[in-house]
């Protein structure tokens, strides 16, 4: 009988060690956020090869500039972004993509001051609290990844709100 209860004893004991516990220290995984490294702007990344402007859309592209002082070239096309019709220009070092920028068609300060607002709520609920935000006459608040940032942009008094989306790489 004594050999029972120190047999079950010890399964119990071996049973209780073995099994995986959470230690105060140890706690469930945070949730992931979206990476910035996998926005886009209608299909396109920072970072990307410049010819697949072509293959993604599919839409009018114009040239703004080609080959300026720094060997870069800038085109434009129109296009609707989180509900905000607007125009990206595109700026390459001729081979790929380093930069995006979509600016937003707002006629009035409170129409942009609220399109501000809406997408920085919008940006914070797809992609977590932002790395960086800086706020006085401007106001910009930053998502970074890996290889790419994606940056809003406002200033108080002005019509002018942007997205950009630029690599952090050497252009």
């Amino acid at each position: 009988m004594r050999f029972v209860r120190l047999a079950s004893a010890f399964i119990f004991t071996s049973l209780l060690f073995m099994t995986p516990h959470r230690s105060s220290a140890q706690s469930l995984p945070e949730p992931v956020r979206a990476n910035a490294d996998t926005i886009t702007f209608n299909g396109l990344r920072a970072n990307d090869f410049a010819i697949e402007m072509t293959k993604v859309l599919h839409t009018h592209i114009d040239t703004v500039i080609w080959k300026g002082q720094e060997g870069e070239d800038i085109f434009k096309y129109r296009t609707t972004l989180y509900g905000y019709p607007g125009e990206v220009r595109i700026e390459t070092n001729g081979e790929r993509i380093f930069r995006m920028t979509f600016s937003i068609d707002q006629k009035d300060l409170a129409g942009s001051k609220a399109a501000f607002e809406k997408l920085n709520k919008l940006l914070v609920k797809k992609y977590g609290d932002p790395d960086e935000t800086y706020s006085n006459i401007y106001h910009n608040i930053n998502w970074h990844g890996l290889q790419q940032k994606l940056e809003l942009k406002f200033k108080d008094n002005t019509n002018y709100v942007s997205l950009v989306l630029s690599t952090l790489r050497k252009r």
